[in-house]
């Protein structure tokens, strides 16, 4: 065995590793918790809405996601290694089958992290911070207002009209 045969195997080896990784993390998250109740009690509400983050949010990701999903390897060789367009299709359909459910998956080990260790910190929105300060100090633009760190998300629109900016926040 040999070739592409040989890579479409390791690609389900490895898809099936991953898959139990993370559902065994989901597993004991949800389980340390005490259930699904008790991790919906302990983050905001909004966490669980799917359209909390705005249309424009979730069209973003999905743009990004499309990029990220078909340029891997794994769906790049499960639609190229195939005889015929309509194998070509199912291929995409199922790779899209099998991403879907991990992203899922992945984001609720992310809200049992945070309901089971709240006060993490962590230093990358700091290190951001700290970048983005100096660059506009590099380049002589002077800061007069700001609304960094916390929690929250949040997006930053300029009118290149008016020289307006606005910021929203996200939650």
């Amino acid at each position: 065995m040999g070739g592409m045969k040989s890579v479409v195997y390791t690609n389900v080896v490895h898809s099936i590793i991953k898959y139990l990784g993370i559902l065994t993390a989901l597993y004991f998250g949800i389980t340390k918790l005490g259930g699904f109740q008790e991790l919906h009690a302990r983050i905001p509400a909004e966490m669980f809405s799917w359209t909390h983050v705005g249309w424009g949010q979730i069209f973003a990701w999905f743009i990004a996601g499309m990029g990220a999903t078909f340029s891997t390897q794994y769906v790049i060789q499960a639609i190229n290694t195939v005889d015929d367009a309509k194998s070509a299709k199912i291929a995409s359909f199922s790779t899209a089958l099998f991403l879907i459910p991990f992203g899922i998956i992945t984001a609720l080990v992310g809200m049992c992290s945070l309901a089971l260790f709240p006060n993490i910190k962590s230093s990358i929105g700091e290190k951001n911070i700290a970048g983005a300060r100096e660059k506009l100090k590099k380049e002589g633009i002077e800061i007069v207002g700001e609304a960094v760190g916390g929690t929250q998300g949040r997006s930053v629109e300029f009118c290149v009209a008016t020289k307006i900016v606005t910021v929203k926040t996200k939650f």
